[in-house]
């Protein structure tokens, strides 16, 4: 775990299980409705539960009801518990910043450099490597993880290959906290809940849609197993990404922790 990065590989953390949910403006989600309300927003990140909230999934893309709608739309979720960290930079080379949690989720994470009320000023581009870029006036950092996924870690630039962080400047991290595999939503109609307040096009708070989960929620996973780790590692190095031979996409495609299965084939 600790020697993959030499080989460019980055062993994946616990990821949540993904699914959609739906929403509507009637209770049985009859596919002839027709929403007469105003159009209904869901920002990326909202939470949503079932009723004694053990079970909590988040919006991953911004979402709309429109007004007119006819039938249910379809909100994409993750499972996992949405956070947020603040941090006030020292204006260090290469600064870093660390969050603490064995249930952190890198597979959707966001970072944005925001002012003192939390406005928004810019996100901030997650890459592979800072020392590709020659943009000392864009923000980029890398992600990586510890050797014992107790944390994760951001390093921002040096002001040579990218921009680093002044004093005082304020990063935002927005991600999530999941329990991978064994928190899998297995029966339909368990998630009916928006555990956050959602607003209209009128700017109202949005009380009388409806949710809910007609599939399963599935496909979580742990952390990748140290065995994975050794027979994944060095064949990706040896394929470099290039995706030249049969052996190579069979390699690069088995190391997506998100393909649960695939077929590689080629024409000679």
């Amino acid at each position: 775990m600790g020697m993959s990065w030499l080989l460019g590989y980055t062993p994946h953390r616990k990821i949540g299980a993904s699914g959609n949910i739906l929403i509507s403006g009637s209770s049985t989600f009859n596919n002839t409705y027709v929403w007469q309300g105003n159009s209904v927003f869901i920002p990326k990140w909202t939470k949503f539960c079932n009723t004694s909230k053990s079970v909590n999934v988040y919006c991953t893309n911004f979402t709309t009801y429109y007004n007119s709608a006819m039938g249910n739309t379809t909100i994409p979720v993750k499972e996992g518990v949405p956070k947020q960290y603040t941090y006030v930079a020292k204006g260090d080379v290469n600064e870093q910043i660390f969050l603490y949690s064995s249930k952190i989720d890198n597979d959707i994470v966001e970072i944005f450099i925001v002012d003192s009320n939390d406005v928004i000023l810019s996100q901030v581009e997650i890459v592979e490597n800072l020392y590709f870029y020659n943009a000392p006036s864009t923000y980029y950092c890398t992600v990586n993880n510890s050797p014992n996924f107790d944390y994760v870690y951001f390093t921002f630039g040096d002001d040579v290959s990218s921009k680093k962080l002044e004093v005082g400047t304020i990063v935002l991290i927005k991600y999530a906290e999941t329990n991978g595999d064994t928190d899998n939503v297995s029966a339909s109609g368990t998630v009916t809940k928006v555990n956050d307040v959602i607003y209209d096009s009128s700017g109202s708070v949005v009380t009388n849609v409806y949710f809910t989960n007609t599939d399963t929620i599935s496909q979580g996973v742990s952390y990748e197993g140290i065995e994975s780790i050794r027979n994944n590692a060095p064949n990706l190095y040896g394929a470099g990404y290039r995706c030249g031979t049969l052996t190579d996409w069979n390699t690069v495609v088995a190391s997506l922790s998100f393909i649960a299965k695939s077929k590689v084939w080629a024409i000679s």
